[in-house]
């Protein structure tokens, strides 16, 4: 068999197509904001948020939750659903 058989089985690796580190989490905070702010054109795809847009982000958060405070969440009647908001959507303060 000639190199054109390898060549048909060996596939040279592109070491600049593999991500490095893990994939971000779909549900992580960030990973939510870059997207939807890069879904509706804040930010350009594969760019970061900047401060202004994490500032904006959390006050969204907050009034968010602000109004979902007066429902209570139905598993655990001590939390309110903004409570829940709060816990899913608010970033870390070392963003």
């Amino acid at each position: 068999m000639g190199m054109g058989f390898l060549a048909s089985v060996i596939r040279v690796e592109n070491e600049d197509d593999d991500p490095v580190g893990a994939a971000p989490d779909p549900d992580d905070p960030i990973t939510i904001l870059t997207r939807e702010a890069a879904r509706v054109g804040l930010i350009k795809e594969g760019d970061k948020p900047d401060q202004m847009l994490v500032d904006f982000w959390m006050s969204a958060v907050d009034a968010s939750a602000a109004i979902a405070d007066r429902f209570r969440e139905h598993e655990n009647d001590r939390h309110t659903l903004g409570d829940l908001i709060r816990a899913e959507l608010s970033l870390p303060l070392s963003t």
